[in-house]
This record gives structure tokens, sequence and C-alpha cells, in this order.
């Protein structure tokens, strides 16, 4: 709980200073390309959002046994009552464990022409049962400075192309 406050605290805080102007020119076609399937339980913290009818429409990452954070694009326009998380598995077909959420919250900053503040949190109505395929992703507790990220997820891997049902790595 002390490290989601930290984060809640650490968001509220950069929404408050001012910052780098650092728009992302989303006007064109925008894919990872050439990943493949990642492992069983190699992001044991990543979840498959799913509207009402089980459709997969985003990815999020577990940061504790309540809260889900994801991008705020993925939550204006819906309901608590219409958004699902699905968790413990790397497949959209099957497996995993569905929870409801029962709040969503989008930076108060966000902004959907720049991308900027593109940060959202779900509440779950009902805690996550941690396993071997489903943890909280781990926070650094201290800065890490500039080091390479890992991109994963079950976006499109190529233009008109449908979504992959395995989550995606490099």
């Amino acid at each position: 709980m002390i490290k989601f406050a930290v984060l809640l605290a650490l968001v509220s805080f950069a929404a408050a200073v001012p910052t780098i102007d650092t728009r992302i020119d989303m006007s064109g076609d925008w894919k990872v390309v050439g990943g493949s399937a990642a492992a069983t339980g190699a992001y044991p913290f990543v979840v498959s959002l799913r509207s009402s009818s089980n459709s997969h429409f985003c990815g999020g990452s577990i940061i504790n046994n309540l809260w889900v954070l994801t991008a705020a694009h993925c939550l204006v326009g819906s309901s608590a009552s219409n958004v699902n998380a699905v968790v413990g598995t790397n497949t959209l077909a099957s497996g995993g464990s569905t929870l409801r959420s029962s709040r969503l919250l989008v930076h108060g900053s966000y902004n959907p022409n720049t991308i900027a503040n593109d940060v959202g949190v779900i509440q779950l109505a009902s805690s996550i049962s941690y396993s071997s395929s489903i943890a909280a992703v781990s926070l650094n507790t201290a800065d890490v400075g500039a080091v390479s990220a890992i991109l994963i997820g079950w976006g499109r891997t190529s233009t008109g192309g449908s979504i992959p049902n395995n989550l995606q790595e490099p």
C-alpha cells in the first residue's frame, strides 16, 4: 500500500511541476512489428482489459492487489461496469481470472491531442490472489536513470492485421 501511495504522490507531483513538451506524432499507423509469443508466466503482472462482452481492448500492469495501471486513452469514455481485468494468462482465448472494476481514474491533465499524461488506474472490485502466474510489477525504490525498456502487449503487428492471441514480446 505504501508503494501505491508513493506512486500516486509522484504522479500528482509530476502533474504540478512544469514539464518538457514531449509530443508524439500519433497520425501514423503505430504498431509493434517482429515480436514473438511470450513464454507462459514470463510477465505475471500483465493484465488484459476486456469489455463486458469479453473483448480485449488494452493492456495494463498489476501494481498491487487492488489496482491496475494502464493508459488514460484506454479508459476515456468507459465506465467501471464495462471494464474487466483478466490476470494470470498470456493468451486472450483462454485461461486467467476475470475481476470486475469498481472505479476508473484518468490523470487530471491527460491530453488526448498530445498524449501528455496518458496515465490511468483501475480499482478492482475484489482483491487479486497472487500465484506463480499472477504478481504485481516490481517497482524500483530509487531512480534507475536512462535504461532500456521492453514493450509487451497484444497490439496489432501489421497494418490492418488482427490482434494476436498470444502476448507479444521483442
